[in-house]
């Protein structure tokens, strides 16, 4: 995608601002010396295209993940199934020939009953800086020890009519 020569553009843009203080004068002129306008719509249409496949694939994504929760819930439902068989005929394991249907014990879990009474050598924190806060203390001109305001990335704003 990057086949422009900035340099070759700016010198360009450099002469042609010299001439003409007119921003549509300048930009047709540019064009015509130029292809900086011709790449600019390119990338504009690429960086539109980009957006509608990033919403794409996380649809897609989304539309997958609620289907694997279907397929686990049915994955769940047919293993009870299969204990009520097993319980319903009386055995505990049965040998087909496809497979060893088996019923076995439950493993122990923890419930926890009262969060505030466990014990904090048992307990996790954890702990992150509040940074809407900071940057407003900071704003403010409170100094925040191991906290400074840098200059955030320039961003681009594209809007497509």
């Amino acid at each position: 995608m990057r086949q422009l020569d900035l340099s070759h553009v700016a010198r360009w843009a450099e002469e042609i601002r010299a001439m003409t203080d007119d921003t549509e004068t300048f930009l047709d002129t540019l064009d015509g010396q130029t292809d900086a306008i011709n790449v600019l719509r390119r990338v504009v249409l690429a960086r539109a295209e980009a957006a509608a496949q990033e919403q794409a694939t996380k649809d897609l994504a989304n539309t997958y993940r609620e289907r694997a929760a279907r397929l686990a819930a049915r994955q769940e439902r047919l293993s009870v199934f299969l204990g009520e068989i097993l319980d319903a005929i009386g055995e505990a394991k049965v040998a087909l020939d496809v497979a060893t249907v088996a019923r076995t014990k439950g493993q122990p879990k923890v419930e926890v009953v009262d969060e505030s009474e466990i014990p904090t050598q048992l307990t996790r924190i954890k702990r992150s800086p509040d940074l809407v806060a900071i940057k407003a203390a900071l704003k403010s001109g409170e100094e925040i020890p191991g906290c400074r305001l840098t200059a955030g990335t320039p961003s681009i704003t594209v809007r497509i009519k």
